[in-house]
């Protein structure tokens, strides 16, 4: 059939006509030929081998649009996801998936619903790639109702499944006024060919849907129930609420009988009157250092809410759906002076109640103390011994002897200089002379005897003093506020980061300006800008001395003479730090009386300079500076349009840049201070050079680098660049960051030979780009490659896949998520096992950059739980953990108990399924990967109670001689004890070190264990463990290399959990003594992936999780977003309506 077609035997005319035909079960197609189908074109057809038969033959047939309709689909596996793609979608699932859509990849998204079939279509062009995979799954005969298909445009108005292609492009069609869809093995499915709905969130409701109206003409309205509902979700947020039934004045005298009278000045609390009686309220004081103190009482507590500070819910409880901080304290009535909290009740309600802030007073303001009464006793003490002596008698201090004052008179000369310089104290020689004196002249002092060329002079106790304490105490600011900066900045930037988004314009400029003053106070100058155009920012027209102070402070930071107020000097600054007081300057001379005539001859030249360097300042700076510039050229409408299209697409894709946008003090929000932040980020930039050193002695000569013998050096070096780029852009030092990034560029842009594919470089690069870019921004870790990186991936050969994979599964910081196989899952060996259940499980595996099917993992679990023996719980465990990352966390919570079971039956499964002559090594290796996968997941999706439940089991376990789960914990003792300390299991790592043989020779199982010591708080236990490790490094030495990498890679893993003050020079002392390790590799034409794995560990240790931003600044963020975006519209709206 299809050579009918394409050969033009059968007629295009009667090609595309209707025709009645059938498919028989063994695959033939029978037409019923048209009475005017030509004879020449049925001779035709019998020479290629079709054969006629009479009228009433062959299976009954039916209609059929074209004739194309009657050849199959065909598989096409390389997919390109560019162009426009329908997406078929269950209409309950379609609002989800066009917000995932538009916070990846924003655009305008087409919408068609049909309600009679309860789904809906989506059109969008570019989807992303993780978005769209997910969706396209592998079609079963159970049909498509209840799941999402993706479709491509093979001809207009022909859509295919993706995955499928139909072989003759230029033969289909659909009828008019339909559109097509097909899947394989099915019928086309016609559809009326109806507009789609463009409006940004227009979506058109079915017949049965309750919409409330006034009359025809109203406006549809729309009502959403907000519910307080159960999470799985642990928040790590600490109780700061409490309610207190009972009588108040019992309640606050238990509680003060019970607790420290210096914890108890850390609360407030207040009595409240309700229906159901009296209350009261007790909230933990913010006090800005340390955590919030814990009440030890029987009442459940509260915890706040994530975006409302003043708002508290019980732990394990949120609100659904998900609504915006100003709206959701419109909803609940909610203002500053407000503080609340709710109580579920039935069906997801919840009752709401609040309190006046001015009401809560210090409990310790309630509570007074007295002295009991003294109590007689009833028989009279008498002593025992009447005439025992006292042990010792005290005599009566006598006062000292006030000496006369001598005048002191200051020597001449040099002896003056001299005698200023040797100061007060006696030298050793003095000293020792004095006691000899002593010791044969018992009559003479000791400190008689001095040195003669030493000059005594009495000091006079009312003199004032001198040098830098005597300028300190002078200093203005210190007489007036003393050591109250430090308490006043806490307590402003609590402030910002709690309340100043839903503040009122008025409000919030008058925080900026005293946090700003407090900055300029203290001698910090980059905030204190940052502070004075946010002021500027939130008050239209701003008052001058404010602009002032701004272009003050950046011309500051910028060094740039004369305040900044004349151009020559600005241009004359570094390219960036010029933009930003360019930007400063032009909103300064907007608001003159008369305008500079140097700054409007230089306007061109400013505006060259925001152009190029727009994107490294602050959103704010470049727009006030483009609405200045448009003041003084009068007007310039199209300039500020294209402006706002700039900063918007800005904030689409990156969102307000904390190192730009923000103080600094936000990036160092939660355990870490500025000090350890400063610290971290110039241990980096002085590391570079020593790990650039120490790549240049793996240099050989080159020439067997193909095969994976000699050490690839240049390309490690650039790479290494990279992982420096990362962790100084986590650290907001972007400049330095981005000299890094571009010198890699460079160098992986330039090299190649014949045995290595450029692609992979720059698959490689893109990666790097997306996870430093995310680094800057603070945007959360994202599984998988950008989208045109892993499109490049496809087009690899084996061995370029395979060097990109093998990086990503062995740097976290290139792949944070997931969990890679570079071998394709071709080093299982048979452990899925050929039955039914191991063919299950081989597909879920096939796609690991997929989200596998809901209800197939489902069905897994339950097998599992159905059948838990050696048989089956091995294998659907370990299927499970090396997807968990894909998977959903209540899924994954399900999984992580069960993984000791399934590591403990492993041997048995694999013993009868895994043709191997040492089964042993196969059960470690097997064991290792399930319990490392297991602790990646736990820590990634924040499970504490799963993952508490399977080190139960573990510590059971260790009861049992030879188990198999406490061998894979010794062995991956390093990530299962950092583990239980990123989970706060401290008590379970106590206990598991209590019962685990530390080992005699330091090695990477007792270096895990130095994790464990670490995480137990044991620094002591950690640090003898690290200290015999780094012996064995440096002196003693390691002669094998695989034994020497495996314990540098230990070592570096334990020295990152260590105390900073330890960590930092034990992992610089690393790379200054360590000899060189394994460098063998098939990846070695690219990269050499051993020393890249080492500084990615070194890397990860000293930029820790901790410095991680935490839910309150990520809505800060976006709440700063908004106030942008307001402000940009209004803006050129006022612009627009003038002209």
């Amino acid at each position: 059939m299809r050579l009918a077609l394409a050969s033009g035997i059968i007629p295009p005319e009667v090609a595309r006509e209707a025709v009645r035909a059938a498919v028989d079960e063994n695959g033939r197609v029978w037409v019923e030929m048209p009475d005017d189908f030509p004879r020449d074109s049925s001779s035709a057809l019998t020479r290629i081998g079709v054969t006629l038969h009479g009228p009433g033959t062959g299976p009954a047939a039916r209609d059929y649009t074209h004739w194309a309709e009657l050849l199959p689909l065909r598989s096409h596996p390389a997919i390109d996801f560019r162009g426009e793609v329908l997406v078929d979608v269950p209409d309950s699932a379609l609002a989800r998936l066009v917000g995932e859509i538009r916070r990846v990849r924003p655009q305008p998204i087409a919408v068609r619903m049909l309600p009679e079939t309860g789904r809906g279509w989506i059109l969008v062009r570019d989807p992303p790639l993780y978005t769209v995979l997910g969706l396209s799954p592998e079609p079963t005969d159970s049909g498509s109702e209840g799941r999402a298909e993706v479709f491509f445009e093979q001809a207009p108005r022909v859509w295919v499944l993706a995955g499928w292609h139909h072989p003759l492009d230029s033969h289909l069609s659909a009828p008019g006024g339909t559109v097509a869809l097909v899947r394989p093995g099915q019928e086309w499915e016609y559809v009326p060919d109806e507009p789609f709905n463009l409006a940004r969130d227009g979506f058109a409701l079915s017949a049965g849907t309750q919409i409330g109206r006034t009359d025809p003409a109203a406006t549809v309205v729309l009502t959403t129930k907000l519910s307080l509902t159960r999470t799985q979700q642990t928040s790590s947020a600490t109780e700061s609420l409490w309610v207190l039934p009972g009588e108040p004045a019992e309640t606050l005298a238990e509680l003060a009988r019970d607790t420290d009278e210096q914890l108890l000045r850390r609360f407030r609390a207040c009595v409240l009157t309700s229906p159901q009686g009296k209350v009261t309220v007790v909230r933990a004081a913010a006090t800005g250092k340390g955590s919030p103190p814990v009440l030890s009482a029987a009442t459940r507590g509260y915890v706040p809410h994530t975006a409302l500070s003043n708002l508290y819910l019980q732990p394990g409880t949120c609100l659904s759906p998900a609504v915006r901080p100003q709206g959701l304290a419109k909803l609940l009535g909610l203002t500053p002076d407000l503080i609340a909290w709710a109580t579920p009740e039935d069906g997801g309600r919840f009752a709401v109640h609040r309190a006046p802030v001015a009401s809560f007073r210090a409990v310790a303001d309630w509570v007074s103390y007295r002295v009991p009464t003294n109590v007689s006793l009833a028989v009279a003490y008498q002593s025992a011994n009447y005439w025992q002596a006292p042990a010792y008698v005290l005599a009566a201090d006598k006062a000292p002897a006030v000496p006369s004052p001598v005048p002191a008179v200051p020597p001449a000369g040099d002896a003056l200089k001299k005698d200023a310089a040797s100061g007060d104290r006696e030298g050793w020689i003095s000293r020792s002379l004095g006691k000899l004196a002593g010791r044969l002249m018992p009559g003479a002092s000791p400190g008689r005897i001095k040195n003669s060329k030493r000059r005594s002079t009495p000091a006079v106790s009312d003199a004032e003093p001198s040098g830098r304490v005597g300028e300190k105490l002078a200093s203005t600011q210190a007489l007036l506020l003393g050591n109250e900066w430090s308490a006043r900045r806490t307590a402003l930037e609590q402030r910002v980061l709690t309340d100043l988004p839903r503040l009122p314009p008025a409000e919030r400029t008058r925080v900026w300006v005293e946090l700003a003053e407090v900055y300029s106070a203290v001698g910090y100058p980059a905030d204190a800008a940052v502070c004075w155009l946010n002021a500027v920012w939130d008050s239209d027209p701003p008052p001058v001395p404010w602009v002032d102070n701004w272009l003050r402070a950046e011309a500051k930071t910028a060094r740039v003479a004369k305040g900044g107020r004349e151009p020559e000097v600005v241009f004359r600054a570094a390219p960036v730090a010029a933009a930003r007081v360019a930007a400063a300057h032009l909103v300064w001379a907007a608001g003159q009386p008369t305008q500079p005539a140097e700054t409007v001859a230089h306007l061109p030249r400013f505006l060259a300079l925001l152009g190029e360097y727009g994107a490294e300042i602050p959103a704010r700076a470049l727009w006030l500076a483009r609405i200045a510039a448009a003041r003084l050229s009068d007007g310039d409408a199209l300039g500020l349009a294209r402006c706002r299209d700039q900063v918007f697409r800005r904030l689409v894709e990156k969102g307000p840049g904390l190192d730009l946008d923000a103080p600094s003090f936000l990036r160092f929000r939660g355990g870490i201070g500025g000090d350890r932040f400063v610290t971290a980020r110039d241990w980096l930039a002085r590391a570079r050079e020593p790990v650039h050193r120490w790549i240049a002695r793996f240099a050989h000569t080159g020439r067997l680098q193909w095969a994976g013998i000699d050490a690839e050096t240049e390309c490690t070096t650039a790479y290494a660049d990279l992982l420096f780029a990362w962790g100084l852009s986590k650290l907001g030092d972007r400049s330095r960051s981005r000299e890094m990034e571009a010198s890699a560029g460079a160098v992986l842009s330039r090299v190649g030979g014949p045995s290595a594919d450029p692609m992979v470089h720059r698959v490689l690069r893109a990666a790097f780009a997306d996870r430093i870019a995310a680094a800057q921004d603070g945007r959360p870790d994202r599984p998988g490659l950008p989208l045109d990186a892993a499109a490049d991936l496809l087009r690899l050969d084996d061995l370029g896949r395979y060097a990109v994979e093998k990086l990503r599964a062995h740097c976290r910081i290139l792949e944070p998520v997931d969990l890679i196989n570079p071998y394709r899952n071709r080093d299982l060996g048979g452990f899925l096992g050929s039955d039914a259940l191991g063919e299950r499980l081989a597909r879920v595996l096939a796609r690991p950059d997929l989200a596998p099917d809901p209800g197939e993992i489902r069905g897994l679990l339950a097998d599992a739980a159905a059948d838990p023996t050696a048989s089956t719980l091995p294998r659907v465990v370990f299927v499970l953990v090396e997807t968990a990352p894909r998977l959903d966390p209540q899924v994954s919570a399900d999984v992580l108990p069960l993984v000791p079971r399934a590591i403990e039956l492993t041997p048995e499964w694999v013993r009868v399924a895994v043709q191997t002559t040492d089964p042993a090594a196969v059960t470690k290796r097997f064991g290792a990967r399930m319990m490392t996968a297991a602790c990646h997941v736990a820590v990634l999706a924040h499970l504490p109670d799963s993952f508490r439940r399977a080190a139960d089991a573990v510590l059971i376990a260790c009861d049992t001689p030879g188990s198999s789960s406490v061998r894979a914990v010794e062995q991956v003792a390093g990530p299962f004890f950092r583990c239980l300390r990123r989970l706060g299991l401290h008590s379970h790592a106590s206990e598991l070190l209590g019962r685990l043989d530390e080992g005699n020779s330091p090695g990477p199982r007792e270096l895990g264990l130095a994790v464990g010591w670490f995480a137990a708080g044991n620094e002591d236990a950690g640090n003898r463990t690290l200290n015999a490790a780094r012996d064995r490094l440096f002196v003693s030495g390691v002669p094998d290399d695989r034994e020497r990498t495996a314990l540098a890679l230990a070592y570096a893993v334990a020295t990152g959990h260590a105390p900073p003050r330890i960590a930092l020079g034990r992992l610089e002392e690393l790379f200054l003594r360590l000899d060189i390790i394994s460098a063998h590799g098939a990846t070695n034409r690219y990269f050499t992936l051993k020393p890249l794995e080492l500084i990615d560990t070194v890397i990860r240790a000293v930029v820790s999780d901790d410095f991680c931003l935490g839910p309150g600044v990520r809505g800060w963020l976006d709440d700063d977003e908004f106030l942008i975006r307001r402000r940009v519209t209004r803006d050129l709206a006022a612009v627009l309506g003038e002209q």
